[in-house]
């Protein structure tokens, strides 16, 4: 006969006292960055890096939940909520106020007793209608992070945790912070492109445009959006999304290959920008 037991992992919260007056967060376990092919058949949350946020709310009545998470320096990661109002699936990033529009998730629970939400330790990724064209953000650098939690814009409370290297890989703190930061740039060209490829769109549907308007609106939306059909030609924002693919999927040192490709497609993308 076969021999099992049970582990019991991230039980934080049966270390903390509780104190049923107000809502606290329990200090999260230490987060490891790994990075894995992940099978296609999934059989638990354990299998993808990420941490527990644990915390406790005294009452049922609470109606909104916002989970924030922040870096060292007070800059926002990424935020989620339960807010039933909050019907915007899609959500915005304002840099000039550092500010998310909440994810909303069914994820991000408010009943009386422990909450359990798990972040995947990943920065807001790109998150559309169609959801094959979503795209998950990257990996947060190593380093000292804090949860935060607002409950009905009653109670602010949070906690602090670390994101730590996988032992098992050998690319250096330095590595993984330059890679994070070309990942963020990349994002925020495929997000630039696509918003500008969206706006002519529009534009192209509005009536009273002269001919040469409508040529050259749709010139440059080709330039931006690869044709539907076979084997077609990747145009700029699949171009954007490939050299993305390739440095997020596992960590590395990137070469100067990678770095060249960059500059080239953002240099296309400012010629679009200026023919407009």
């Amino acid at each position: 006969m076969g021999r099992s037991f049970w582990i019991l992992d991230d039980i934080n919260f049966l270390r903390n006292e509780i104190n049923k007056s107000n809502p606290f967060v329990v200090k999260p376990s230490e987060a490891i960055r790994y990075q894995y092919n992940i099978p296609q058949i999934k059989v638990n949350n354990y299998l993808e890096p990420g941490v527990f946020i644990d915390y406790y709310l005294g009452k049922d009545d609470y109606e909104k939940i916002s989970i924030s998470i922040f870096n060292e320096k007070g800059r926002l990661i990424n935020s989620f909520t339960n807010d039933s109002n909050n019907n915007k699936e899609i959500s915005d990033y304002n840099m000039q106020i550092n500010e998310f529009i909440n994810t909303k998730t069914p994820l991000v629970t408010a009943k009386k007793g422990y909450n359990r939400f798990r972040w995947d330790l990943r920065h807001e990724g790109i998150v559309n209608k169609d959801k094959s064209q979503n795209m998950k953000g990257p990996f947060v650098k190593p380093g000292k992070y804090k949860v935060q939690v607002s409950v009905d814009k009653q109670f602010l409370i949070s906690n602090e945790f670390s994101v730590i290297k996988d032992p098992n890989t050998d690319v250096s703190q330095n590595n993984l912070i330059e890679l994070e930061k070309f990942q963020l740039d990349l994002l925020e060209q495929i997000k630039r492109a696509t918003k500008i490829r969206n706006e002519i769109k529009i534009y192209k549907s509005k009536k009273g445009l002269s001919k040469a308007e409508r040529e050259k609106f749709n010139k440059i939306f080709d330039e931006l959006e690869t044709k539907d059909g076979n084997y077609m030609q990747p145009m700029l924002i699949d171009q954007f999304k490939y050299l993305y693919s390739m440095v997020n999927k596992a960590d590395q040192v990137l070469g100067e290959d990678a770095y060249n490709r960059h500059k080239e497609l953002s240099i296309q993308l400012e010629v679009i920008t200026k023919k407009l």
